[in-house]
């Protein structure tokens, strides 16, 4: 499928099209760096040093996710997800996020499966907190949304565990002088017009939207430099692999 084509498929398409083929090639997430364990399969989902799996109920046998981690990918725009010129609003988010936690309800043991101590409560208590501030977030650096959601669990357990010894913030931004400052974090945030997420109740620390919006825009600026979601997650932060593994579990099941 030429470059063009891809670009006219909406998110959802773009993700049914890429779990099927690459370059018009099916690929299986076959090998990993530190573990030779095939891994990722969507129909018996293994994540590497993981010995549970799960079969997601709402998937066909056919659907695998893709190993995309070196392969260039052409991310939707604004006008192909959604009119740029009227943003979301708060009814259309909210069934977004209901359809996501029937989802889960499907899926069960998805939290499991990604460790850390993850339970599906956690999943539905910060989808319930932080959705509405991953999706227009997202929407406005253009990347997606689990990407935000998987950042946000692996650095802090989405806030749960925030360190500011050196790192800050919900997505362990770095703060020093020629990395990610407090000014590029503002610009992050007020320069997109988010401000008012900082407004979405029960957020566990006052700062979390406007990190979210930091560590997105890093996301975006990572991904333009390397090419590839994984190229971003591999220049972000240790254990790119696991990273990718987390987003792609999250994408292919919960979106």
């Amino acid at each position: 499928m030429a470059s063009a084509e891809i670009r006219r498929f909406n998110s959802r398409g773009f993700r049914e099209y890429a779990a099927r083929t690459v370059m018009g090639l099916p690929l299986l997430l076959s090998s990993h760096i530190q573990d030779p364990t095939p891994s990722l399969a969507l129909n018996s989902v293994t994540l590497p040093g993981v010995a549970s799996s799960y079969r997601p109920s709402h998937t066909s046998e056919e659907l695998r996710i893709v190993d995309v981690r070196e392969t260039p990918i052409e991310l939707p725009t604004n006008e192909e997800i959604n009119n740029p010129e009227s943003s979301l609003t708060n009814e259309q988010i909210q069934n977004e996020l209901a359809e996501i936690l029937k989802k889960l309800d499907q899926n069960p043991k998805l939290p499991s499966v990604l460790k850390r101590g993850f339970e599906k409560r956690h999943f539905v208590e910060d989808l319930k907190i932080y959705y509405p501030i991953y999706r227009r977030v997202a929407l406005a650096y253009e990347i997606p949304t689990m990407l935000l959601f998987s950042q946000h669990l692996i650095e802090t357990g989405a806030s749960r565990k925030i360190n500011n010894s050196l790192y800050v913030g919900a997505m362990q931004r770095d703060p020093r002088p020629g990395y990610w400052p407090d000014e590029f974090a503002n610009e992050a945030f007020y320069g997109k017009g988010l401000e008012d997420l900082a407004k979405v109740p029960g957020q566990r620390h006052p700062t979390d939207a406007r990190e979210i919006a930091a560590g997105a825009k890093i996301l975006r600026i990572k991904i333009d430099s390397k090419g590839s979601i994984y190229g971003a997650l591999k220049a972000y932060g240790a254990a790119a692999d696991y990273r990718f593994n987390v987003y792609n579990a999250l994408s292919q099941t919960l979106e």
